[in-house]
């Protein structure tokens, strides 16, 4: 069995990602798909500083990464494909690398440019998970 790591974002390219990913598993249905969404804490921490007292910050970026974990599971649910998913905190691109290989995952599929827009060739975060991965990546338009 085969594990596929699938990093999203809420962005239209993590969201071609999940589905060509989709389509690995209709064609091998041992593969097991690991929906993963990072949320990096000191991207927000400037603006978020004063503005709320009742949750903490991390509290507020779980449920970002909920929400955007619950619209990307309602593709899989409607093709009745099992998954396993979770949110981490951190660099983005450390965890993703981190997380694969703490999974066991053998490849990477994700969008080539997410949410955060970095460089033109690759996204700021497709990149160094390109060059940080010890297994291979597959980066979608």
């Amino acid at each position: 069995m085969s594990k596929i790591l699938i990093p999203v974002d809420g962005s239209d390219s993590a969201s071609r990602a999940l589905a060509y990913a989709v389509e690995l598993k209709k064609q091998d249905q041992s593969i097991e798909l690991l929906i993963l969404n990072v949320q990096q804490p000191n991207l927000y921490s400037s603006l978020m500083e004063g503005i709320s007292t009742q949750f903490s910050m991390q509290n507020m970026l779980l449920e970002q990464g909920e929400a955007i974990l619950a619209y990307h599971a309602q593709a899989l649910e409607k093709h009745q494909i099992e998954f396993d998913q979770s949110i981490k905190l951190g660099r983005v691109e450390d965890v993703i690398c981190a997380q694969a290989k703490a999974e066991g995952a053998e490849r990477i599929i994700m969008g080539r440019n997410g949410i955060q827009q970095g460089s033109y060739l690759f996204g700021s975060v497709a990149y160094p998970v390109v060059l940080g991965s010890s297994i291979p990546v597959t980066l979608i338009q």
